[in-house]
């Protein structure tokens, strides 16, 4: 099954919330910098953006749980995320 995606908020498939889209800065993907790891690191405050791409859906579920505040890389063409609503 796949993330949904509604109204900026990431929901695991049994409807969980696991996480509020959003970035103060605004950063756009010109802002984020490739590293060796797939991952990105942002221009702007320094944190390592995770790139989703790269991950299960299980894998993005126990991370958010256990870190929310991770920022993500989203691409909405991913199988991974369906976007609602």
């Amino acid at each position: 099954m796949a993330l949904r995606i509604w109204n900026n908020t990431i929901y695991a498939s049994d409807g969980e919330k696991l996480k509020d889209i959003e970035c103060p800065r605004a950063i756009m993907q010109s802002d984020l910098v490739q590293r060796t790891d797939h991952n990105f690191d942002c221009s702007n405050c320094m944190e390592v953006i995770v790139n989703t791409d790269r991950m299960s859906e299980q894998e993005l579920v126990s991370l958010l749980k256990a870190s929310p505040r991770t920022c993500l890389f989203i691409n909405l063409a991913n199988p991974l995320f369906e976007v609602v609503g």
